[in-house]
């Protein structure tokens, strides 16, 4: 194929001419777990994390104007939160900011990298790292700090990269979350700083979160 192809073919896509089975949005996914990997990100706790903040993501979505492309940004934002330790561990944060921001995601608009880039700057502590400047306007700035709550409550579900939960579910009831944490392990670490990490989300979202834990595995 050469670029008149995919022009082509871009344009019968958009116009419901031509129907493809590929998914892209893996691609974007795969490029960023590939950028992960790079950087030697923990492999088993960016994946405990994916299935934690997906399912806190779930349930809230839609009713907070959220969409299958912010599902997209969290996720990548979630596989690249911690790549910024290969280059100091005392400012993962900032230097993961620095190297999203900085780094060609093929299938994201510069717009979705910088918002991605600052979902992570902005979970470590409530507000943005990096440039003090921001061209998103509100309603992105709004996502970002969305996205950023879930991404700080899913990494404080695994703080000990433990993986001690074998699953996690939630379920909006009204204006309250309640997140099910299914383990046989002790999670004082996690639950104390569930709870430390819970107030910027409920500011957010305006709802309350219950965090509850059943013994079990299954």
């Amino acid at each position: 194929m050469n670029l008149c192809d995919g022009i082509v073919a871009e344009y019968a896509v958009s116009k419901g001419l031509l129907q493809s089975d590929h998914d892209f949005t893996q691609d974007i996914i795969n490029s960023a777990r590939n950028i992960a990997y790079r950087y030697q990100s923990n492999t088993s706790h960016v994946e405990f994390m994916e299935k934690a903040a997906l399912a806190i993501y779930e349930p809230i979505a839609r009713s907070h104007g959220l969409g299958a492309r912010e599902r997209l940004l969290l996720q990548i934002a979630v596989i690249l939160h911690d790549c910024g330790e290969f280059i100091n561990m005392n400012e993962t944060r900032l230097n993961s900011y620095r190297i999203i921001s900085t780094t060609e995601l093929i299938g994201l608009s510069d717009l979705e990298r910088e918002m991605t880039a600052r979902i992570v700057a902005y979970a470590s502590n409530g507000k943005e790292n990096g440039s003090s400047e921001t061209r998103l306007g509100r309603r992105n700035q709004l996502i970002v700090a969305k996205l950023s709550a879930i991404l700080e409550l899913a990494d404080a579900l695994d703080k000990s990269h433990l993986q001690k939960c074998k699953r996690i579910e939630s379920d909006r009831r009204e204006n309250k979350l309640v997140i099910t944490l299914y383990s046989l392990q002790d999670m004082t670490l996690e639950r104390e700083l569930f709870e430390r990490n819970s107030a910027v989300f409920e500011d957010v979202f305006g709802l309350r979160i219950q965090l509850k834990q059943k013994k079990k595995t299954i």
